[in-house]
């Protein structure tokens, strides 16, 4: 499992098989920070949802709220999904390290999308993710780190998630920052949390605000 592509293909095996499982599931609900990066959005935000899933909850949740989503996933039939979900939003089956959007939004979101990724394809969504964004555009991203202090997370990427087998990795607080901030963005929240979910057992969260000047 050394080669990106095999990754991406492992990927997207995997979340079409568990796509109408994952779309049928209840009290889903959005993260701690979420209302503060809605909160930093103009009315009438052109927003990115990168990894949208079956766009549950949070493009739905966005479009309710009058902002103009579009939203980016692997899987084919996640997106088949989030376009009965959220039928007024835009999903494009597309992986994150093939979005060429240039200063097209003022908000991007991406919630444990890209846990999917490995280190080196990480980096390179998070420039795609950057380039998407306008002046003054704001990101909310939110994945897994490590349970313990000196895991070996990259012997531990490989997991079983409602019976499939996919590449997943965490990523420490201070990976996350070594990647985002020198991009030049400027952070301004972080939350850490544990959660628990039947789909997903015990996860430690964390979540960030950033800012492009």
């Amino acid at each position: 499992m050394s080669e990106p592509g095999d990754v991406e293909s492992l990927n997207k095996r995997a979340w079409e098989r568990v796509a109408d499982r994952y779309n049928s599931r209840e009290d889903v609900q959005s993260g701690v920070l979420f209302e503060g990066f809605v909160e930093a959005l103009p009315p009438g935000s052109r927003v990115l949802d990168v990894g949208s899933g079956t766009g549950l909850p949070y493009a739905r949740l966005l479009a309710e709220q009058g902002f103009e989503v579009v939203g980016v996933d692997i899987s084919s039939r996640m997106v088949e999904l989030a376009r009965m979900n959220v039928p007024e939003a835009l999903f494009l089956e597309m992986s994150m390290i093939e979005m060429k959007f240039e200063r097209e939004f003022d908000g991007a979101l991406s919630v444990f999308s890209m846990l999917l990724l490995d280190p080196l394809h990480f980096r390179e969504a998070a420039k795609r993710v950057y380039r998407s964004l306008r002046r003054s555009g704001v990101l909310y991203l939110v994945l897994n780190e490590p349970r313990k202090e000196g895991a070996e997370v990259d012997a531990e990427a490989i997991v079983e998630i409602m019976g499939e087998v996919m590449y997943s990795r965490a990523y420490t607080v201070g990976e996350v920052r070594n990647v985002f901030l020198p991009l030049g963005l400027e952070e301004f929240g972080f939350q850490r949390h544990i959660h628990m979910t039947e789909e997903f057992g015990e996860e430690h969260v964390i979540e960030f605000l950033f800012k492009k000047p």
